[in-house]
């Protein structure tokens, strides 16, 4: 079959979570992103493989189902472009893996059949008779271990002797329950034996204790405090701290006395207030930011990401949502466009949409320089507790709007939620630090490029105004910026913060939300160091509060519209554009009242 001017295609089918990208990496050489729970490969990936090329399909389960991954994987091989269809499959899980091995037949492609994970069928006692597997499929079957370089050897020497099995029967049903009981009785009769009395895994031992009912839900949110912890008061708050003094006390001095000592006033501020002032709150977050995306990225490579969906998968389920929406939810604490993305994983559009609605209250990454400046400067002692406080304000409000949708907008049954459990994996320190460094690195991108030029205009229209003639000025109030910015002041004064300074930063919020903390950073031209003292003459306890509450709700940033826009059209960008403002507006004051109250 392989004519040596042709360059093989080789399309990797499998369930979620059976090693297709831990395969695809093996043999690619690729760092593809390996994710410990289902739906993380949505699009085809492609590498190359021994002059070949390979293309990674999102897991599907079966190809009778509607969902987005199924989509993308049978438009694929109906068209035709795949010349040998790598099937992987799970040796501990033979009945529901064959399911959809045997429907791969209808495309009239050789399939190989790839048994990842012998090694836990052994440890659970399992022997399985490949040759006779062979016979009953037709199809080749070749036992391997994802990780293992010599699954490459065996896969090249494979292909390359056109070594393959042709299957001469397609095998249809007319329902799941005739399919399965045909597997059980026509393939899989005398294949597997149980060679020893099986054990409980350290896996299922664990969950014994992780997914019980009393003790689920207090492991889970103990550990998003311990998170908590970890990321504000024990590490990345020490750290944080520690790079802002650095800025202050070494950067900015050097920078002043070296290269600013004889030059204009004007362009001074230009430098230490427009530039630096504006930046270095938003760097001086980045260890606390680093430090969540390695607590999130232990969550996800150790699997405890799935026992997360199945454990909320009832309480999902209340507000129109299956467990699996707790995939984008989750990913929507890093970055809001990835999460967005992710919600065409979903079994339907109404649950899609539905996700997407929640998701600007799901707090990204963007928005933690204004939690950790705020905190720090209002309630110093407390601050991963207020941090903590938000995000679970957030998670409430998400809850009562898919509440009030579910009962209105999107009244529906939920579809059925089918979820492949893991067993829990060793993290890698390579793949947390790849991935903490990818998300990382995002950070720094946006901070280091959009918003110093957004610093640069904020600087200049804050330092041009009309009197008493159009020029330079030192007071900002009687800037051009000011100008414009009072006239919608008055829309915050019920919160506390009528301020114009905070209605430029909740502004050029849209645009990017680290860019908050860098206006402000601009506007009362201090460091973080030296914030601490200016902002308690523009904001009480009570307006503060209210402000980093509608921080945390409003409408997310420009990426994140763009992205709306694109997966489900225009009508549903504005609804993400002005519902989340209205939310926040609302949160706010309530918070502020109650705050006044108390304090």
């Amino acid at each position: 079959m392989q004519n040596e001017n042709k360059q093989l295609r080789l399309a990797l089918v499998g369930n979620p979570n059976v090693g297709k990208t831990t395969l695809f990496n093996t043999l690619t050489g690729f760092n593809q992103r390996v994710g410990n729970f289902p739906g993380i490969t949505i699009e085809r990936k492609e590498g190359q493989f021994s002059q070949m090329t390979l293309v990674d399909l999102p897991g599907i389960y079966s190809l009778d189902t509607f969902s987005p991954e199924e989509r993308v994987t049978k438009e694929y091989l109906e068209s035709s472009q795949a010349d040998v269809i790598l099937n992987i499959v799970d040796a501990t899980n033979l009945e529901r893996n064959l399911y959809l091995t045997l429907q791969l037949q209808q495309f009239g492609k050789p399939v190989i059949v790839l048994l990842n994970m012998m090694d836990l069928a052994q440890a659970k006692g399992l022997s399985i008779d490949i040759e006779k597997l062979e016979q009953r499929l037709q199809m080749t079957v070749i036992p391997i271990r994802a990780k293992d370089i010599i699954t490459k050897k065996q896969l090249h020497q494979c292909l390359h002797t056109n070594n393959y099995l042709p299957f001469e029967q397609v095998y249809t049903w007319t329902n799941t329950q005739q399919a399965y009981a045909d597997i059980e009785a026509k393939f899989l009769a005398g294949i597997i034996h149980k060679e020893t009395e099986p054990v409980l895994t350290l896996s299922e031992q664990i969950d014994r204790l992780i997914l019980s009912k009393w003790l689920s839900l207090p492991i889970l949110f103990g550990l998003v405090w311990l998170m908590f912890k970890i990321t504000f008061d024990w590490v990345g708050g020490p750290l944080a701290d520690g790079l802002s003094g650095f800025f202050a006390d070494v950067i900015v001095p050097f920078v002043e006395t070296t290269f600013l000592t004889h030059t204009t006033t004007w362009f001074q501020s230009f430098i230490v207030d427009g530039i630096f002032g504006g930046i270095e709150p938003v760097l001086a977050a980045l260890p606390v930011v680093l430090i969540l995306f390695v607590c999130l990225s232990l969550f996800e490579d150790t699997g405890y990401m799935s026992r997360i969906a199945l454990i909320l998968d009832r309480i999902m389920r209340r507000l129109g949502l299956s467990g699996k929406a707790i995939v984008p939810l989750m990913l929507g604490f890093g970055c809001t466009v990835p999460a967005v993305m992710a919600t065409k994983a979903l079994e339907s559009q109404r649950q899609q949409k539905l996700a997407t609605l929640l998701l600007p209250f799901m707090s990204c990454n963007a928005r933690l320089p204004v939690y950790v400046l705020f905190a720090a400067v209002f309630f110093p002692g407390n601050e991963g507790l207020v941090v903590a406080l938000l995000y679970i304000l957030g998670i409430i409000v998400a809850i009562v709007l898919g509440l009030l949708f579910n009962q209105t907008f999107f009244r529906s049954d939920v579809e059925p939620f089918l979820l492949e459990v893991p067993d829990y994996r060793v993290p890698t320190l390579k793949n947390i630090t790849k991935q903490t460094w990818e998300k990382g690195k995002g950070f720094v991108k946006r901070a280091t490029t959009f918003i110093i030029a957004a610093n640069v205009i904020i600087w200049t229209l804050s330092h041009i105004g009309f009197q008493p003639t159009f020029g330079y000025v030192e007071d900002l109030d009687m800037s051009i910026l000011a100008s414009v910015a009072n006239v919608f002041a008055p829309i915050f004064e019920p919160l506390g913060f009528g301020n114009w300074q905070s209605v430029v930063a909740i502004v050029t919020g849209f645009l990017a939300k680290e860019s908050v903390t860098s206006t402000l950073g601009v506007l009362f031209s201090n460091s973080e160091a030296e914030l601490s003292t200016t902002l308690p003459t523009f904001f009480s306890t009570a307006s503060a509060s209210a402000f980093l509450v509608f921080t945390l709700l409003y409408t997310p940033c420009m990426a994140v519209i763009a992205t709306v826009k694109k997966e489900y059209g225009i009508k549903m960008m504005w609804i993400i554009v002005i519902y989340p403002v209205i939310v926040a507006w609302i949160v706010a004051w309530i918070v502020y009242q109650i705050s006044q109250f108390i304090m």
